[in-house]
């Protein structure tokens, strides 16, 4: 998989919202081997789960414990090797108190382990990178309380943390802490083990009161002071990266371009730098989002990054003018980044957008608009950029929106082939749903699974595995239930 590719996560649902499409329209689902799936973790298309790689969808296999409704299970994080193990990491909170636990699982040949809790405060935000080998590296924010135990009710602070999984012991390594008063960490990892980790360093720490995008890399042995990329003059926010397959790391941020107190528009806008593995050092910040965003409400925001092995890259976001957004993209190749260039000309707000690279350096987009004016929701589009042609096609819609489509994310294989997947409320099906794409055969059957938030990592083979986290009616005795479900893909 190039890095950055279809790790990306959707938004919750309301969870009733789950409970009433459970009880209109579930059937079959649940583990890979029962000869009577439990109906709690549907997918409602086709699929076997167990550990004989069939081609097609495997079942909505139970990927954490399943807990009662007292517990709030988050988003969950995804990542999948070349050779096709997955990772799911996840939050689990108790409602109504401050107590977070950090868990993850792993599947290798077809099935799920044992769910393993990392951490030992109060877990949040993880973010999971696996590398070739079957190695993965754990980041989150760790908020500490009076007690270990979760008794306690003031945060003192937070910290990032991280944890290593090696292949060759099959366990995770006690937990470290990077850095404190952090939040929004993400993380790749090489083939040769070495990780590192991009964040927002709270405005506490830094001489000038603004926030910082830092960075730590974890060398093989230890990880690195915590240092700066952005100068702290200025906000930050959404910091995003990928890899190549020469460990080379592309960072993409939100930052300020005018001091919060100038009498200027602050105009954020969205900003890159480039860490090369050979030197072992960073590129020198630079803006690649449009220079000539002047009105008070302009801004871009939202940026995703997609690398390739060769290092060639796609980066997607949406920039607002005066008061509608409209999706930009830029491609890194050769060392330099393109002009930023609309990729839709609808006149109505697009959000959200997503991107995914093949190792040609085809790119698939995805975001959400209304089609027009007289729609009440927003419908789910896709462009895809086409590397011979060196152009963005015309954007095509993957749902036309009768219920609102939200969080598409994507993701590529070396064939070329995407996979998109998006939740919406249908009736009859679950509100999660998937479909490939190819530019020769166009859009395949959808697949739909229960759940109320989506997470997706497709690898170069063609291997993708989808998670979500669900609520739903379990069987004896009948409760309402959480759990992490995951669903793997064989092509």
């Amino acid at each position: 998989m190039g890095a950055g590719q279809g790790r990306w996560h959707g938004v919750g649902r309301p969870l009733v919202l789950a409970l009433a499409l459970f009880l209109a329209g579930c059937s079959g689902g649940g583990g890979g081997t029962p000869s009577t799936p439990p109906p709690g973790g549907p997918i409602f298309g086709p699929g076997g789960g167990g550990s004989t790689p069939t081609p097609g969808w495997s079942a909505s296999d139970l990927v954490s414990n399943l807990r009662g409704n007292s517990i709030e299970m988050s988003i969950p994080t995804v990542d999948l090797t070349s050779s096709g193990v997955g990772f799911v990491a996840w939050s689990e909170r108790v409602f109504g108190s401050d107590c977070s636990r950090i868990w993850v699982n792993r599947n290798a040949a077809g099935a799920w382990g044992p769910p393993i809790e990392i951490g030992i405060e109060q877990g949040i935000l993880p973010s999971v990178a696996a590398n070739a080998n079957g190695d993965a590296v754990l980041v989150w924010v760790e908020r500490g309380l009076s007690l270990a135990n979760c008794g306690g009710t003031i945060a003192t602070g937070t910290e990032l943390r991280a944890s290593r999984y090696s292949a060759a012991s099959n366990t995770w390594t006690p937990s470290v802490r990077i850095s404190t008063n952090v939040f929004s960490p993400s993380v790749v990892i090489d083939a040769a083990g070495r990780a590192t980790v991009v964040w927002i360093q709270d405005p506490g720490t830094t001489p000038t009161g603004l926030p910082t995008i830092s960075w730590s890399r974890f060398n093989g042995t230890s990880w690195s002071a915590p240092a700066a990329l952005s100068d702290g003059t200025r906000g930050v926010d959404e910091p995003v990266l990928g890899q190549d397959g020469s460990g080379n790391i592309l960072v993409l941020w939100q930052q300020q371009t005018n001091l919060f107190n100038s009498g200027l528009p602050i105009l954020p806008n969205i900003w890159f730098a480039r860490f090369t593995a050979t030197s072992g050092t960073w590129s020198a910040p630079v803006r690649i989002g449009s220079p000539d965003l002047s009105g008070t409400n302009d801004a871009a925001g939202h940026a995703r990054i997609a690398v390739n092995a060769s290092g060639n890259a796609v980066a997607v976001w949406r920039e607002t003018r005066s008061t509608v957004g409209s999706i930009v993209s830029a491609r890194f190749s050769s060392g330099t980044w393109t002009s930023p260039v609309l990729i839709e000309n609808n006149t109505q707000p697009a959000d959200r957008p997503e991107v995914a690279i093949d190792v040609n350096g085809n790119a698939q987009a995805v975001w959400m608009q209304k089609i027009d004016g007289s729609q009440t929701n927003e419908s789910g589009y896709t462009a895809r950029f086409d590397a011979a042609a060196a152009g963005w096609g015309a954007p095509q819609l993957f749902e036309q929106s009768t219920e609102l489509v939200f969080a598409p994310v994507v993701g590529m294989d070396d064939t070329g082939r995407a996979l998109i997947a998006w939740e919406q409320t249908n009736p009859g099906t679950g509100p999660i749903h998937a479909v490939h794409f190819t530019p020769a055969s166009g859009f395949g059957t959808p697949v739909h699974f229960a759940g109320n938030s989506v997470s997706l990592a497709v690898n170069g083979g063609g291997t993708a595995l989808l998670a979500s986290a669900v609520s739903s009616i379990e069987p004896a005795p009948l409760f309402f239930g959480e759990s992490i479900r995951g669903a793997i893909f064989q092509p």
